[in-house]
């Protein structure tokens, strides 16, 4: 089942021999990535300690400099444990993806980012059981670095947690022989 999308805004980003052959958004759940095997642990450390350093301070009534020092922490170490997962969600709803028969497209908001990818060897597919997944655009160097970022949202150009990814890959790797 795919998720169509009302492509009227990538009318204007076309070429004259530009086709449109696939368009979706990214599915709901699978927040989790292979980093937060990692991620996860770290935040909860993190969070903790900032939050017992700025729950002691409070107490014991130091200057207030100290008590100032250690917010920022704290709002880092809620950010990284929990704001990241709440990110991801708000910029999966403002996500839209279209494939033509010559590039990539995504609008985020009002942002829209293309790429041309110039070898097939240059992406990377991952599937869930589900059949959903993600589709990574990336030299292959980052492929293994792929959500190793702070906010989840990933290293380089990706069709995130998309449905029929088998699919969407096939269309992938015939395209620029569909006119």
């Amino acid at each position: 089942m795919n998720r169509e999308i009302d492509c009227r805004w990538v009318k204007s980003y076309l070429g004259a021999d530009e086709t449109v052959l696939w368009s979706g958004k990214p599915g709901k759940g699978h927040l989790l990535t292979r980093a937060d095997i990692f991620m996860i642990p770290f935040s909860i450390l993190w969070c903790s300690f900032a939050i017992f350093w700025e729950a002691s301070v409070l107490s014991e009534g130091a200057p207030w400099p100290f008590k100032l020092f250690g917010i920022p922490f704290v709002l880092v170490g809620l950010y990284i444990t929990v704001g990241r997962f709440v990110h991801k969600v708000y910029i999966r709803k403002r996500t839209e993806y279209v494939i033509t028969n010559q590039r990539f497209l995504r609008l985020r908001g009002k942002k829209v980012d293309t790429v041309e990818v110039q070898s097939k060897d240059q992406i990377n597919v991952t599937i869930n059981k589900d059949g959903s997944g993600t589709i990574f655009l990336a030299p292959p160097v980052l492929n293994d670095y792929q959500n190793m970022t702070w906010s989840g949202a990933g290293v380089g150009f990706q069709l995130e947690n998309i449905e029929d990814v088998s699919h969407v890959r096939e269309i992938i790797l015939t395209m620029g022989q569909q006119a």
